[in-house]
């Protein structure tokens, strides 16, 4: 996959599932959409959901987009970073990380 490809495929609106890593060391799988600006994917989370809180307490984050009509993907790892956004009427945070590492099929 080229790099256009890549930022093509990244663009779509394709449903994204990221992997926390829960307290006890198992993984935590949640599907999201998600944005992707050119070097971030970012997504939204409440501050009561079990990725919220894995992620304040491990910021590791992998994170996978497929694509089921053309059977192509991209996977990033890296670190989450929660931006609280303090003027939501609900409790809600923005994760945002660049990926490390992609592999692309």
């Amino acid at each position: 996959m080229t790099s256009q490809e890549m930022q093509t495929l990244l663009s779509k609106s394709n449903n994204a599932i990221v992997g926390v890593n829960r307290a006890d060391g198992g993984p935590q799988l949640t599907p999201v959409w998600y944005a992707w600006d050119g070097t971030s994917f970012l997504f939204s989370t409440t501050k009561k959901r079990a990725k919220y809180f894995n992620l304040k307490r491990d910021s590791s984050i992998s994170l996978i987009v497929d694509d089921v009509a053309t059977h192509k993907y991209v996977v990033a790892y890296g670190r989450a970073e929660i931006i609280e956004q303090n003027n939501s009427p609900a409790p809600f945070s923005r994760n945002t990380f660049p990926p490390t590492d992609l592999n692309r099929a």
